[in-house]
């Protein structure tokens, strides 16, 4: 193999790992994306596609950005791992368990 062969299948590897980080990363955000609409289905007694369209009206992708704006993928992240997700108005909804002030029940 040549050099000029050798540095375009190196460059082509490079590529495929950048895409196969970018699957794993979505793969990761789909799950959440899952847990969070779960979480939102359970609290509200809401569908599936209602649970979806909460979340994608309530991301920040179609609101102003600015300084403390969360990204839709992190905020769901927060949902997925704390148990409590923030309503459309930004609300919070406490977990199960916990009230309203944040103390146990």
């Amino acid at each position: 193999m040549q050099d000029a062969e050798r540095d375009d299948f190196v460059d082509q590897l490079r590529v495929r790992d950048s895409e196969i980080e970018g699957l794993q990363a979505a793969l990761r955000a789909s799950r959440r994306i899952g847990v969070a609409m779960g979480i939102l289905m359970a609290l509200h007694k809401i569908d599936a596609d209602e649970a979806f369209r909460r979340l994608s009206t309530s991301s920040p992708a179609r609101q102003p950005q600015g300084p403390g704006r969360r990204r839709g993928r992190d905020r769901d992240g927060r949902a997925a791992d704390s148990g409590a997700i923030a309503a459309a108005d930004d609300v919070p909804v406490p977990a199960p368990g916990v009230s309203p002030a944040g103390g146990r029940r």
